[in-house]
């Protein structure tokens, strides 16, 4: 999309990207605002604190909710907006080619609520605007505002537990994090300055991870591809910013490159790379990206046993999972179905979940899986896809 200041407040400033990343460059660029909003989210988690400084044009506000039921109305985003109206206006060239090449699928509200659900682990969405200052009403003290929002609806599936503890609500207890976590900031405050092509891969990976966190107990298959997903996008961003076209060609087909060099030469080498260079293999890319950025093991551990995940052997039981969300996608083979039911629990009670599923195999529905395809429950590959993406983050590089 692309957004530029009115014509009264001076030159035009020409933004192309996610909205909340072309707002706050925008505020970081000196465009006034014109106009403020609220949108409302809705967690699980039981959140503490507000964050009024230190995230630019945005401010995160506790409402304090106190009722039982698991999905409550916890926070507001009060969003500065710098964007003029222009940037709804209907273009009028471009109907026939189309471009989602830089499509996010969300507002202002939904990226940041994506960055917070996978910056603290936790389910998070938000139901859209609910207050508008400016744009609509002269009322400084603003006017409410249902028009599109949409409560969200949390689905749960029919299981006593969750498929996962310690971070969805479950038996009375809720994740507790506080918002104004000075890594959290810290970590928000650098999403404008990614690049235009980061920051779409790193919004589309957080959503991806947003998603498979909100339905992991109503469709546990859903969101084991969606966590397979995130890591995919992230590291198709990663690999064409990680070596040039044609040493990243070179390294997965050498073979291609040999005969380009026999029966062409290195000049058309350099030509062809960059368009040949996605060929690479989508495994290949999907376990050098968790060997690069390697997940840290879960802080919380059952004892050490058959209960626990070798995280010496972590590439092993990644490649396992992607094993199976191939055959799922290409051939219709479902995920095992003791990894889409919730942790078996360990022998003490007081202990975390189990990470992997126990004993020698499972049997259910006539099916047998022995226990090296059953390598770790969704949880932890939630924990490893986090861990992973939250490094890939802070190694990505300042934009101007």
């Amino acid at each position: 999309m692309v957004s530029r200041t009115r014509d009264d407040e001076g030159p035009p400033v020409e933004l192309r990207g996610p909205l909340a990343w072309c707002n706050w460059r925008a505020a970081r660029g000196g465009v006034p605002a014109h106009g403020t909003r609220e949108f409302g989210l809705y967690t699980d988690a039981h959140l503490t604190d507000v964050v009024r400084d230190g995230l630019g044009p945005y401010k995160l506000l506790n409402t304090v909710p106190v009722n039982s039921e698991a999905l409550r109305f916890s926070l507001v985003v009060r969003a500065d907006d710098h964007l003029s109206d222009e940037m709804h206006d209907i273009p009028e060239e471009g109907w026939e080619k189309g471009d989602v090449t830089l499509d996010v699928g969300g507002f202002h509200d939904d990226e940041i609520a994506a960055l917070l659900s996978i910056h603290y682990g936790i389910r998070l969405r938000s139901g859209g605007q609910i207050r508008d200052f400016g744009h609509y009403t002269q009322d400084p003290l603003g006017s409410p505002q249902q028009h599109g929002f949409r409560t969200p609806q949390l689905p749960y599936a029919a299981f006593d537990t969750t498929m996962l503890p310690g971070t969805a609500f479950s038996g009375g207890r809720r994740k507790s994090v506080k918002l104004s976590d000075p890594e959290f900031v810290q970590r928000l405050a650098r999403y404008p300055n990614l690049s235009l092509n980061a920051a779409v891969a790193f919004q589309r990976s957080a959503r991806n991870y947003q998603s498979a966190l909100w339905n992991a107990d109503a469709d546990a298959e859903l969101a084991w591809l969606r966590l397979v997903s995130a890591i995919e996008t992230a590291a198709n961003h990663w690999r064409k910013n990680a070596k040039p076209p044609k040493d990243a060609l070179e390294e997965q087909h050498a073979d291609l490159v040999k005969t380009i060099r026999e029966v062409a030469s290195e000049d058309v080498l350099e030509a062809i790379a960059p368009m040949l260079r996605d060929l690479a293999k989508s495994t290949w890319k999907f376990l050098e990206f968790f060997r690069e950025f390697a997940p840290d093991p879960p802080s919380e551990r059952p004892d050490p046993g058959v209960a626990r995940v070798d995280w010496s052997k972590l590439r092993d039981a990644l490649l396992e999972i992607y094993k199976w969300r191939s055959v799922n996608l290409h051939e219709g083979i479902p995920f095992p179905q003791p990894l889409c039911t919730p942790p078996q629990s360990v022998a003490d009670p007081g202990k975390s979940a189990a990470e992997r599923p126990l004993g020698l195999g499972s049997f259910s529905r006539g099916v047998v899986w022995p226990a090296h395809r059953l390598p770790m429950y969704l949880h932890i590959f939630a924990h490893a896809c986090r861990s992973s993406l939250l490094k890939w983050w802070d190694s990505l590089p300042a934009s101007g």
